[in-house]
């Protein structure tokens, strides 16, 4: 019973590790890298508008659509806009941020606890029981105390590695949106300023 306890303690906070990592990886819906490739060079200044027409195209509300969208406005108010996104952004790539570190505390604190608790159970056998039968209920014991405390130590390495993957997965996807905007705010400056010498 301590065992399945054990057990699903541990995937409820692998679980909820994997939600980080999830939100940090999709925290757009189009991963910003290949859109800083299309746009480079001189290649990607004849794609610019076929690009920002495309993303006006996603659906109502998403990140990109309102990027291409805050790319349409004059000078001061893009700026708003840009770093109102970009401010959206970050908060969306901070979500669940703290939950795998509090997630590995509590599936090893917990596998900790329920091996103590089994162990407890396993030596608190009568005295008066025949010496075999006694030193079997503590082998088992033992070995009882001992998979739930490692249920949990697993679980807490899991949840660390899905923090650490969430962490630069979250990073990169800054950096890629950062080189975007970046490149967006060239083409749009370059463009407005071919229309100002028409």
């Amino acid at each position: 019973m301590l065992t399945a306890l054990g057990i699903v303690i541990a995937l409820a906070c692998i679980f909820a590790s994997a939600e980080r990592l999830k939100r940090a990886v999709l925290a757009t819906p189009i991963d910003p890298a290949p859109l800083v490739e299309a746009l480079r060079g001189d290649a990607g200044r004849a794609r610019f508008e076929d690009i920002r027409a495309a993303l006006k195209e996603e659906p109502e509300g998403t990140w990109e659509r309102e990027l291409a969208e805050a790319f349409d406005q004059p000078r001061p108010a893009r700026d708003g806009a840009v770093n109102e996104l970009l401010t959206d952004l970050d908060f969306r790539l901070q979500s669940w941020a703290r939950a795998p570190r509090t997630c590995a505390r509590v599936a090893a604190l917990s596998g900790l606890v329920l091996g103590a608790l089994a162990l407890r159970d396993g030596l608190s056998v009568p005295e008066d029981m025949p010496y075999e039968v006694r030193e079997l209920a503590i082998g088992q014991a033992v070995v009882a105390a001992i998979n739930v405390v490692a249920i949990g130590i697993a679980g807490a390495i899991v949840c660390i590695v899905l923090a650490h993957r969430a962490t630069k997965a979250a990073k990169v996807r800054q950096e890629d949106v950062d080189r975007l905007v970046e490149r967006l705010e060239t083409l749009i400056e370059t463009t407005e300023n071919q229309e100002n010498q028409k």
